[in-house]
């Protein structure tokens, strides 16, 4: 990674993602090429099969997998992943460095926070708040009073 500025300088036109799955290692990678190479920029990729919706906002450094659906007014930070047949639903906001796994299901106005991660197949019902760091899937929609999801401290011994 040292080569970094002097191939950014070579290549100005250049644009970078980290691709690694790890929320937390792909944050701190970004920000260690941030340090070295403060000039340069993160790229977007998505699938040409994912659906954006309109009005939707979408940080550098994120990557959105095939089938994957972002609908109207969602906010995705930078550097996140939303894998393969994920949906992020209306007015919905994925914090930097957040995470969805394949065929999670996020209900309208969610609130993801950053470095956190929606695992395989998860969903998760509107209007609810997840935390920093967390990982975790819904087990159960029965009570909307109480947060169904499971949820553990994510890396607590960084």
């Amino acid at each position: 990674m040292e080569d970094l500025p002097e191939i950014y300088l070579h290549n100005p036109d250049v644009e970078v993602i980290v691709a690694i799955g790890d929320n937390w290692a792909r944050g701190r990678i970004a920000n260690e090429i941030l340090e070295l190479c403060p000039e340069i920029r993160f790229g977007i990729a998505i699938h040409p099969s994912a659906q954006i919706g309109n009005d939707v906002s979408i940080g550098r450094g994120t990557v959105i997998m095939a089938g994957a659906v972002v609908n109207p007014s969602a906010r995705v930070g930078q550097g996140c992943i939303i894998n393969t047949r994920a949906s992020l639903d209306h007015d919905s906001v994925m914090a930097h460095f957040s995470s969805l796994g394949p065929g999670a299901a996020i209900g309208g106005t969610v609130q993801i926070g950053a470095y956190s991660s929606i695992g395989i197949g998860a969903s998760v019902i509107q209007e609810i708040r997840i935390g920093e760091r967390r990982t975790g899937r819904l087990v159960d929609d029965r009570d909307r009073d109480e947060l169904r999801f499971t949820l553990h401290e994510a890396l607590q011994t960084l």
